[in-house]
């Protein structure tokens, strides 16, 4: 039993928002107290959740009452902790709803279904060799998306809906995306509307970087995950924002874009005018483009040479030459590749004072073990860090389908976790 004696309380309460002991903020305080019994380290009963939270308790009975009648939340015994009337033990009925995630990255198509707890109850991913057409793809994910729900027999009622971690640049209001650079068929492209037209489901549509922050957020509880910067290798470099166990977008949507952060002096000249930006040195189309110049990997003749897929098989052809030969020539170019992304990162953590770098993405999947000790050797001797103490370098939580998960993540975050500003008081 959890209690504020034992520090469990405060520990989650830090993690929780807080209610208002207001009628107009009664779906605001639902959504407080799901997210309160979802985060409980261990058992917790209406006591702890009034001592979490802030409401009364008067506030909390009735609120959990309407939870309980709605088959959201049920009771699961009672537990004695001294004298006194025993405590109810509350807790989320997992299986009442669920949530769907797709990950829209040029190379695979991934969809998972996640339960109310996030837990993942079943996973499809196509690979998308082939170039597609933004019907034909979005055809795809429909019957993705399909596929995944039947395959686990549940009401499409009991969907809260569909969110998409999409590769940008887009606009996560309108869920319109614009010229993804490696989706070279799309323009711009209303996904979001023509998502629900073909499901029927509620769709939000976000940066696959952001759905990556979401889904470290829906770890456990854990204060040293509160603050972080989330550095995605996927097709593009790019970097999310945790801050306060929020996701920082920025007043566009875009913060953490990292594109055009400097690796350090040297660097191939980009597109914006200067050397050395991220997006010219760092990505995997151009690590396999200099793998190609010094002969470390032939030239493709399926025509494919520059393609989503065939970057990740070609960069795991990369990968495997280090292990073969750690002090070969595939080795100092990743090494090269993992110091200038440690540069961009350690600019990063200097200006949003972070002390935790999550790394994931499909490449990094790949890379890792060929990046991350050059990256962390950088991170360890930068002088602009040295008075922030030790930098904790991570991978990702959830793994290869971090994205897929965090975009369902979004769907639930979305029920769960309301804020007061979100609710117009009628005058």
């Amino acid at each position: 039993m959890s209690s504020a004696r034992d520090g469990r309380v405060s520990d989650v309460s830090r993690a929780v928002s807080r209610g208002a002991n207001f009628p107009a903020f009664g779906e605001y305080n639902e959504a407080v107290i799901l997210d309160a019994v979802r985060r409980a380290a261990s058992d917790i009963s209406r006591v702890e959740l009034a001592q979490i939270t802030g409401l009364s308790a008067q506030t909390v009975s009735k609120v959990t009452r309407r939870l309980i009648s709605a088959g959201i939340v049920r009771e699961k015994g009672t537990v004695s902790n001294g004298p006194g009337k025993p405590r109810t033990i509350l807790e989320l009925d997992a299986k009442r709803y669920y949530a769907v995630g797709v990950h829209l990255d040029p190379a695979v198509l991934t969809c998972v279904l996640l339960d109310l707890v996030g837990g993942v109850v079943a996973r499809r991913s196509v690979d998308l060799r082939e170039q597609a057409k933004p019907d034909a793809l979005i055809g795809r994910i429909t019957d993705v998306i399909d596929d995944v729900v039947a395959s686990v027999g549940i009401e499409e009622a009991r969907v809260l809906g569909v969110g998409i971690a999409s590769p940008g640049p887009l606009d996560s209001r309108t869920g319109i995306v614009s010229h993804p650079p490696h989706l070279r068929e799309w323009g711009t492209v209303p996904l979001r509307a023509a998502l629900i037209e073909k499901t029927g489901y509620s769709v939000l549509v976000e940066r696959d970087v952001t759905a990556a922050v979401v889904a470290e957020l829906w770890a456990p509880v854990d204060d040293a995950v509160a603050d972080f910067l989330f550095l995605y290798y996927g097709t593009g470099v790019n970097a999310g924002i945790a801050l306060g166990r929020d996701v920082v977008r920025g007043v566009n949507g875009r913060a953490g874009a990292a594109g055009h952060v400097s690796t350090g002096p040297g660097g191939e000249p980009c597109f914006c005018g200067r050397d050395g930006c991220l997006d010219s040195t760092c990505t995997p189309e151009i690590v396999v483009r200099k793998a190609r110049d010094l002969g470390l990997l032939p030239s493709r003749a399926d025509g494919a040479e520059g393609s989503a897929s065939s970057l990740l098989a070609d960069m795991t052809a990369l990968v495997a030459q280090v292990r073969e030969n750690p002090q070969g020539p595939a080795a100092t170019l990743l090494a090269e590749t993992g110091r200038r992304i440690g540069r961009a990162v350690a600019t990063l953590v200097a200006v949003i004072d972070v002390t935790r770098v999550v790394l994931g993405g499909p490449f990094w999947e790949v890379a890792e073990s060929a990046l991350v000790e050059s990256l962390q050797s950088v991170l360890r001797t930068d002088a602009a860090l040295h008075a922030r103490g030790r930098i904790e370098i991570v991978g990702a939580a959830v793994g290869t389908d971090v994205a897929a998960t965090g975009a369902a993540c979004l769907v639930l975050d979305n029920a769960f976790s309301r804020r007061p500003s979100s609710i117009l008081l009628a005058p």
